[in-house]
């Protein structure tokens, strides 16, 4: 036979993953709880945009926990467009003021022609920490070496707001 405490944990428990389960805050990520595990975020795309040609962007998006797992690690997705194919990618480097966060073990997802350019897409995990230490600061500095070239992203005014809002709804939490 269960006792009340048991019960009034298993119900909020229930109606914490029916309320995270759908719960969606607006376009910039979305929340859903995994029991133990904690609360899974997944952070909608940042587009940005190529600092020496207008026509490449790139778009990243990022799923991560809060569980309090020292060794947790976040799934960083990265679309590259582009006019031409700039594949094999080696690397993908985000600086900020606080931290420099190197990829070097992308996999690639896909890569298609979308009209005229070329669309590819990468994953790569990166420690948790270094996820939140990045959202730390509004000014991202990307660079994709790729093809004997390096490609070199930053964030508009807009997407700098966008991380500022998500630092404070997301990550000032963890």
């Amino acid at each position: 036979m269960c006792s009340f405490r048991t019960l009034s944990i298993c119900a909020f428990l229930f109606i914490a993953s029916l309320q995270f389960a759908g719960c969606s805050s607006g376009r910039l990520f979305e929340a859903f709880y995994v029991g133990d595990q904690g609360i899974q975020y997944f952070i909608h795309p940042l587009e940005f945009t190529d600092v020496n040609n207008t026509d490449a962007s790139l778009l990243i998006d990022i799923t991560c926990r809060n569980n309090n797992a020292v060794n947790d690690s976040a799934i960083i997705n990265l679309s590259l467009r582009n006019k031409s194919d700039v594949r094999p990618v080696d690397s993908i480097s985000i600086k900020t003021d606080s931290i420099s966060v190197t990829m070097t073990k992308l996999n690639q997802l896909f890569a298609e022609r979308e009209d005229e350019r070329v669309h590819a897409r990468f994953t790569s995990n990166v420690p948790s920490k270094n996820i939140r230490r990045l959202f730390l600061s509004v000014k991202w500095d990307i660079m994709v070496y790729a093809n004997k070239q390096v490609m070199h992203f930053s964030a508009a005014g807009s997407v700098q707001k966008k991380i500022a809002a998500i630092q404070y709804s997301v990550f000032s939490l963890f």
